[in-house]
Formats: C-alpha cells, sequence, structure tokens
C-alpha cells in the first residue's frame, strides 16, 4: 500500500506553474486544491461533448454568458481534461475518489480511480449528468480529490515501463462521442407521451378488474347461498334417513325375534314328530313281529297233522 503522503509534504510537490523542479508532481496546481491530505484535480476548460462533433473545443471558444454550450445535460456524458499535470517518480502512485459536493448535485465522474507510478500527464474523466438539471461545466471547478502514497522498496518494480502520457483526448472517445448524447426534448416528449398511454392502460385495466371482482362477489355471494342451502337440504334427508334406519332396525329386530319364536316352535314340532315316528314304529315292528310269529305257529300245526293223514291210509288199503 505504501505510506500516505500528508499535506505538509504534499504542499511541497505541487507546481503553480507548468514547468519545476523534480521535486514536483502536480504541475499547473493550486495550493487552495489541498485538503487534508488530499489533492483536487480541477476541470481545465478542454472538453468533448456530442453536439460539437468529434473534436475537442474550449470554453474561451464560446462567448461569455453562453453556458448552455458547455453543459452537461440530464442524461449525458461529457468528457473533460484536468487542469492539473502529473508527473509522478518510480515509487509514488496516486488513488482518486469522488467529490461528495459532485454527488450531491447529481452528477457522475467516471474513468480509473488509480494512477500508476511513473505516469506523465493530465487526468481524463467523463462527467455524467444523473439529474433532470443541466451541470454547467465552469473552469477550475474541482471534480475529483487524489491522495499519494509512497510506495516500500519492495513495492518498487525496477523493471516497471512507464504509462502512456496523455496530454489530450484519445482518438477512441474522441470518435464514440456521439454515443454519449443526453436524451432530446423530443425524446423525452415521446417517451412521456408513452408513459401516459401506458398509465391510461392501467387505468383501463384496473377500473376492468374492478368489475370483474364486483361481478366475481355477487357470484361468489351466490354460491355461498347455494351451498348454504344444499347443505340444509342434505342435513334434512340425513336426518330422514336416519329416522328411516332406526324404523328399518326395529323391523328387522321384530323379524328377527318372530324367526327365533318360529325356530322354536319348529325344533318342538320336529321332536314331537321324531317322538311319534318312533312310538308308531315300535307299535307297528311290534305288530309285525306279532303276525310273524303267528303265522309260524299256524304253519308248525298244519305241518304237524299232514303225517297222520298218510299213515293212515296204508291201513285202509285191501
Amino acid at each position: 500500500m505504501g505510506e500516505l503522503i500528508a499535506e505538509a509534504e504534499l504542499r511541497d510537490m505541487v507546481c503553480l506553474e507548468d514547468e519545476g523542479s523534480s521535486e514536483h508532481i502536480i504541475f499547473r496546481g493550486s495550493h487552495d486544491c489541498l485538503e487534508g491530505i488530499k489533492y483536487d484535480f480541477r476541470f481545465g476548460g478542454r472538453f468533448l461533448k456530442a453536439v460539437h462533433g468529434e473534436r475537442e473545443v474550449t470554453v474561451d471558444q464560446f462567448p461569455p454568458g453562453e453556458t448552455s454550450s458547455f453543459a452537461v445535460q440530464p442524461g449525458e456524458t461529457v468528457f473533460v481534461l484536468s487542469q492539473e499535470r502529473l508527473q509522478l517518480p518510480r515509487d509514488i502512485k496516486a488513488e482518486l475518489s469522488h467529490k461528495r459536493k459532485l454527488a450531491h448535485e447529481g452528477v457522475l465522474v467516471m474513468g480509473g480511480f488509480c494512477v500508476d507510478p511513473l505516469y506523465r500527464g493530465v487526468l481524463i474523466f467523463g462527467i455524467h449528468n444523473i439529474s433532470s438539471e443541466p451541470f454547467i461545466l465552469e473552469p477550475g471547478k474541482k471534480l475529483i480529490a487524489a491522495q499519494f502514497y509512497r510506495l516500500d522498496e519492495s513495492e518498487i518494480d525496477p523493471d516497471a515501463r512507464a504509462p502512456e502520457p496523455m496530454n489530450s483526448f484519445p482518438r477512441d472517445i474522441v470518435r464514440s462521442i456521439q454515443r454519449f448524447a443526453g436524451a432530446s426534448t423530443r425524446a423525452i416528449d415521446r417517451k412521456l407521451i408513452e408513459l401516459e398511454a401506458a398509465v391510461a392502460a392501467m387505468r383501463e385495466d384496473l377500473r376492468q378488474r374492478e368489475e370483474w371482482f364486483d361481478d366475481m362477489k355477487d357470484i361468489v355471494t351466490g354460491l355461498q347461498t347455494s351451498i348454504h342451502d344444499l347443505t340444509g337440504t342434505i342435513q334434512a334427508e340425513r336426518e330422514q334417513r336416519l329416522a328411516g334406519e332406526d324404523r328399518l332396525s326395529k323391523a328387522v329386530v321384530s323379524v328377527g325375534e318372530r324367526a327365533h319364536s318360529l325356530d322354536t316352535r319348529m325344533k318342538i314340532i320336529y321332536a314331537v314328530s321324531a317322538v311319534i315316528f318312533v312310538v308308531v314304529s315300535g307299535v307297528i315292528i311290534f305288530l309285525m313281529v306279532e303276525g310273524i310269529k303267528s303265522l309260524g305257529s299256524e304253519d308248525s300245526d298244519a305241518r304237524a297233522a299232514t303225517p297222520q293223514s298218510t299213515t293212515a291210509t296204508p291201513a285202509n288199503s285191501p
């Protein structure tokens, strides 16, 4: 990081002229730009603006009071060169930071924020206006702050090459300046018309949505009423069915009791019938046995009588 150079030492490094000694690192400077440990770089009057084409212009080219020619319009970016010129030795670098006051005015300063050792030349910045009011570029206006650091021996590169020196705008920025033009009034008006149309469309859509919501609210209310009525009907039907099921249950119980009684009676009848059948069968069997016995006795008597008749016949023969 290196050692920060304090105000007392930094003051001795500021040269008020374009040329100075080897101890100076800031030329065409001013001690009024020293603020503690910082030095504020100023606008030097040279700038690039799209309305002036691909060429560098200066504030001195315009009549006094004609500030619109070098004002940064809302949405526009203008490139400027610093009043000061730097000539850094091998062991000193600079780090840049925004000015809070410019940020409060809606202005952004764009560019690199580190100046390497051995750089020689002016600083180039892009001034972009994000506010709704023009920003007047006044020569001598403070644009960006810088802090300077002396590097340790271990941080110094003895083989480092010096950055390319710049004392005017690079050709690539000059060729591309038209891309940084601010929005024209006509374009803004067109955007406003488009925005108004979009707002009107949103209002109409909102109105239609409100109507749809009212219709849907009525539909939902009707559905709620229908659901309530249907719920009541279902509840009544349920109660009726429960009552019918109760009567059916009682009837089933009654039929069951009657069936049980009938079954008991049938069992008694079957038992009595069985007894009667057994008794009748016994009587029939008894009678049959007695009949058989009687027939057997008669047959025996008949057989006994038959031999006697046969024997008597020969006795009567001659």
